[in-house]
């Protein structure tokens, strides 16, 4: 990906003598020459990319069309040199700035369709409409390493007179592949692209709206079981995706807003914390340097419930278990604590969540997802334990549940970090324990503007009760 950014070049004088000029992007709303249907034509550059990633290209692209052209070679990998007017600097810079912060992984193209470049235009012409249609392809050649599923023009599957109706092709294609097996598909829109890409323990969705109206509500699948890492939309800071579900094979999420660019994180698999059991519980001492604690690897939360960065060291939690109880302790670096006043320690503290405080949501109930404990700890040693269940809320929110637990808080003021640690019961939680709890791990720093809310799994909504982006603690024997 970082090599990606770096071959978006501001043009300040003549272009490479080989830069191949782009064609203009955008949507041609007119009815299909070939092949009656009332879809627009998506002009892009993707394919382009794909097909000659050795090539040097020249963009002229001005106004609106200026950061979706940059998005574009960024998503597809493009080595692009933009020749841009002064008025369009200031959005050539921040177009720039947004690529530049994006998390940088190493990924490449995901696709499940090869298409034979066998040099011809047709071949090309073949690649551009299935990219049109978000049918995840890239280019092979006809004797090295290709996707399962392999488009090859003269053959009695796709004769070469078959792709000058591009409806039609793309659809013999996408009945032949079957729409349960896409690797990715977007709803409620024909004028946005998708790009996916993988690698490094993540998948990236790319979706770049070409139209020059705002998208809404587009609804996408994709194949696998993932987690949200981070939802970043481009002049939309505020956005988040919506509706985020994992069944029947498939992750997908709603889009509720799409002016033009944004970029998906995923995850595959349930991230996991590892709980080693000892042999003897231990008196709670909220100190990372204890024996019980030594050997103990961390997780980190470094995000919001959004996904993207905090502007604060990490936050670590880590876990240990006994035949009794589970035992967690929050490393909590901060910048100003946000303390309520009048601390009492001898009682439940109800909202402790408008202060700062360290929070486990934990459930041992698999088949009721929705079911879980919330357990809290604040820098003064406040605690509150909750009972959760977000399809039939309990009274006053759970708050009349006990589960016995203990806490221990540490505020190291010269290093600017605090420590919270829990010792749970394993009996307060129903049903009984088996080696596993669905389990998400947060943290408020903070207050007003400043106010950070700090997740282990990013949620992809504005709220820690997300039970379907929970990891697992796993209990180890």
């Amino acid at each position: 990906m970082l090599a990606a950014l770096l071959s978006l070049h501001l043009l300040a004088g003549n272009a490479p003598p080989d830069a191949v000029p782009l064609e203009p992007v955008g949507v041609d709303y007119r009815v299909a020459t070939a092949g009656a249907t009332a879809a627009p034509w998506v002009n892009a550059n993707g394919w382009r990319f794909l097909l000659n990633p050795e090539h040097a290209f020249l963009s002229e692209a001005k106004g609106p069309a200026l950061p979706l052209e940059m998005a574009e070679a960024f998503a597809w990998g493009g080595n692009v040199w933009f020749r841009v007017e002064d008025s369009d600097r200031p959005t050539f810079d921040q177009t720039l700035a947004f690529l530049s912060g994006l998390p940088k992984f190493n990924v490449n193209s995901r696709a499940q369709i090869g298409v034979v470049n066998d040099g011809s235009p047709d071949s090309g012409e073949v690649l551009k409409l299935l990219i049109r249609r978000n049918l995840m392809a890239v280019p092979v050649s006809s004797t090295g390493p290709a996707p399962p599923f392999t488009v090859k023009l003269d053959t009695p599957e796709y004769p070469r007179e078959s792709a000058r109706n591009p409806a039609a092709f793309a659809a013999g294609v996408r009945s032949r592949l079957g729409d349960e097996k896409r690797l990715l598909r977007v709803y409620g829109t024909d004028v946005v692209l998708a790009h996916f890409e993988t690698g490094d323990g993540h998948s990236r969705v790319h979706l770049l709206n070409y139209s020059n109206r705002e998208v809404q509500g587009a609804r996408v699948r994709v194949l696998g079981h993932y987690r949200m890492d981070g939802y970043y939309a481009l002049g939309q800071p505020e956005t988040s995706v919506q509706d985020f579900a994992v069944n029947a094979g498939a992750t997908e999420f709603t889009i509720p807003s799409l002016t033009r660019y944004a970029v998906i994180d995923l995850v595959p698999d349930p991230p996991t914390i590892v709980s080693k059991r000892i042999k003897r519980d231990f008196k709670l001492t909220a100190d990372p340097k204890a024996s019980p604690w030594r050997d103990a690897q961390p997780v980190s939360a470094a995000k919001n419930y959004m996904g993207q960065p905090v502007p604060l060291p990490p936050t670590e939690i880590r876990s240990r278990w006994t035949k009794n109880n589970l035992y967690l302790l929050f490393s909590c670096p901060y910048v100003e604590l946000n303390l309520k006043p009048d601390p009492n320690t001898k009682a439940e503290t109800q909202k402790l969540w408008n202060w700062d405080v360290a929070e486990a949501f934990l459930g041992s109930d698999q088949e009721h997802p929705e079911r879980y404990r919330e357990f809290q700890v604040s820098p003064q040693g406040e605690w509150v334990d909750l009972e959760i269940d977000r399809v039939h809320p309990k009274p006053d929110g759970g708050a009349g549940w006990n589960s016995g637990f203990e806490v221990k808080a540490r505020i190291d003021a010269e290093h600017k970090i605090w420590y919270g640690e829990m010792k749970i019961p394993l009996a307060s939680f129903s049903p009984a324990v088996d080696l596993e709890l669905r389990a998400g791990l947060y943290r408020l720093q903070g207050a007003g503007p400043r106010k950070q809310y700090i997740a282990w799994q990013p949620t992809g909504e504005r709220n820690f009760h997300a039970p379907q982006a929970f990891g697992v603690l796993r209990l180890q024997p």
